[in-house]
C-alpha cells in the first residue's frame, strides 16, 4: 500500500489509524490490499466518510 510514499506496513497502519480516528470511520483491512497510492486513499476516505454520512 501506498508505493508512491514507500511505506512499510507499520507506517500504514500507523495512517490508518490516524485516518479512521480524525474522519470517524472505520477502514476494512481487506481494502488495504487494494490501495496502491495516494490518491487510491484519499478516494477510500471520500467513499467511506460519504457511506457514514448517509447512514446516519
Amino acid at each position: 500500500m501506498l508505493a508512491d510514499l514507500g511505506f512499510d506496513s507499520l507506517q500504514v497502519l500507523e495512517l490508518v489509524g490516524e485516518l479512521e480516528d480524525h474522519f470517524n470511520i472505520a477502514v476494512p483491512l481487506n481494502t488495504l490490499t487494494h490501495i496502491r497510492t495516494v490518491g487510491d486513499i484519499a478516494g477510500e476516505v471520500h467513499r467511506l466518510t460519504s457511506a457514514a454520512g448517509s447512514s446516519t
